[in-house]
Order: C-alpha cells, then structure tokens, then sequence
C-alpha cells in the first residue's frame, strides 16, 4: 500500500498504510476487501451507522483480513494515505463528499474517485489539491478482477500516478493506464461496445440471447484469454483481419441511445430468469473464471508493443 512519504517520493509500505473506502453500496465491500488484502488498514466510511457496519462486515468476508466500520468525520481521515470515493455516480454528490472530505486529509494522501463514468476534470474543480486527486477504476469485484484503470485527469501530478501504479502493483494488480480522459475510459468502452452490438443480434433476430451469450462466452471470452483482440488479430493475420473490418465494420450497429430491447429486459426482470441458487452459482463461477485468468495472465508470455515510427 501507498504511504505518503516525508520527501515527496513514491515509497510503499504494508504496515502504516490506511485507505478510507467512502460509500456503502454495492462495489464498496470489495473495493475495501481489495485494499486490505494489500496488507494495509481498509476502513468503509459512510453516514448510515447500520450500512457501513454491513459493508464492512460483507468486506471483512470477502478478505482474509478485517475491514472496519468508520464514521464520516475529520478522526477517520487523519491518517488516510488514500481516500477512494465510491458513492453514488451524480457529479454533485460527490464533489459535496470530496468538499467535506478534503480538509480532513494530510496534504500528501491521494484522493481518488472509483467513477466509470464521469468526468474527472468536473470531479477536481471543487478540489484544493487536484495534482493529488486521479480515477481509480476497479472492475468489480475489485476484490477478485486483476486489472484497475488508472486515470489521470489534467491536473494530475506525475507523482501522484506513479504513486497508484506502485499501489496497483502492490496490490497485485495489472494497472490500465488511460493516458488521457476518455467517456467510459477503456474497461466499459469494450463492455458497451459489445453490448451494443449482442442487443443489435437479438433484437435484429440474428439470433436469441442464449446463442449471443455463449458466443462470447464459449467462443471470444476464451480465445481472448490467451490473447487480447488486438494479440488475436496478430495471430490471426492482419490482413484477414482487416478485410473482414471492411466488410463488417458498415453492418455493425451505431445506435447512439440503449435500445428498446434493453428497456424491455428491465421492465421483465432481465434476459433470464435467476432464481438464488442460479445466482450462487454464477458468482461461483465468476469467482473461479476470475481466478483462471488472473494464474492465465501470469503465465501468458506478452510481446513487446511494436515502437510507433
């Protein structure tokens, strides 16, 4: 974990280190999990007294470490190396929670915000300190997925990157540096991308959601575990590759808004019908698929990115 040095140079240490996880909805529990499973001090803070124990109980069970419930106020921070914001994704809420939490905070403690979608650069303009404040971007769960994006946004320090590269790594996790911000940055940029286009499928009748589904994940998910789409055109030949993009790229869907399919499926309880024991066992395996890429990602052998020029 990252701890905020006296001479201003990145350093990590597992045992004086304390992250602050603000929120209490759904991502918080693992969020925090993830941090204490570095080997840190992970608190959940939030104003509701039974929410935050709940999360931090739920935290607590996904670690192999305990995770502690904290008040929102100035004696949770003080000794915060680093603040991630995950509540609810509306720009105003949490400009007011950075606002209230900022001056709480050693001068050297990053603040970070877990958002998947808004702009960071709207997100800094409340804050005293932006070169210390960047996106920190968990897939969920961030307890078990083995990536995290990291963003900067345009007043961001240098150090302060370096600084959550250090701490991804500590973590062991595979950082996605955004190199400048982007809407969706990288992670749910591909997610809708293809999202859109399974929707376009059934609702077009191409095909029904079962066969879109194990499409990607009987048939993509697999191939792009041992190499990514841009490894997989390499390997497949680019210029195959190529003159199948400029025979699809026309037919695939450009719909600028979700499509009524899409509303459909909300309205209907989704595309399938999940009873408890469906869901245990999808998190189950989701668990274990996780755990399968992340020993994958180990081993897998990644060539150099070719030099550009």
């Amino acid at each position: 974990m990252i701890v905020p040095p006296a001479n201003g140079s990145p350093q990590v240490s597992r045992a004086r280190s304390v992250a602050v996880v603000v929120g209490t909805g759904k991502v918080s529990p693992a969020v925090a999990a993830a941090f204490a499973d570095a080997g840190g001090d992970a608190l959940i803070a939030g104003r509701d007294v039974a929410r935050t124990g709940d999360a931090a109980r739920k935290a607590s069970t996904l670690s192999k470490r305990t995770v502690r419930p904290a008040a929102l106020e100035p004696a949770t921070f003080v000794r915060a190396a680093i603040v991630i914001e995950c509540v609810t994704e509306e720009l105003a809420v949490k400009r007011s929670l950075l606002t209230l939490v900022e001056p709480w905070l050693d001068p050297d403690a990053l603040v970070v915000t877990n958002t998947s979608s808004l702009p960071l650069d709207e997100i800094a303009q409340v804050l005293r300190r932006p070169g210390r404040f960047a996106g920190l971007h968990f897939l969920h769960p961030a307890h078990l997925t083995g990536v995290v994006e990291v963003i900067a946004a345009s007043r961001t320090d240098k150090a302060t990157v370096d600084r959550l590269l250090d701490l991804a790594s500590d973590m062991g996790k595979r950082p996605i540096v955004v190199r400048r911000p982007t809407a969706g940055f990288v992670w749910n940029r591909l997610q809708m991308a293809v999202l859109r286009e399974c929707l376009a499928l059934v609702e077009e009748g191409v095909a029904d959601t079962d066969a879109v589904d194990a499409a990607v994940s009987e048939g993509l998910a697999p191939r792009w575990l041992a190499a990514g789409p841009l490894a997989t055109a390499d390997l497949g030949g680019i210029a195959v590759f190529r003159e199948i993009a400029r025979q699809l790229y026309p037919h695939l869907s450009a719909d600028q808004e979700p499509t009524a399919l899409l509303d459909d499926a909300e309205a209907n309880g989704g595309f399938y019908e999940f009873d408890a024991a469906d869901e245990v066992d999808a998190e189950t395996l989701r668990a274990e698929a996780l755990a399968f890429a992340s020993d994958l990602a180990r081993r897998r052998r990644r060539p150099r990115p070719r030099r550009e020029g």
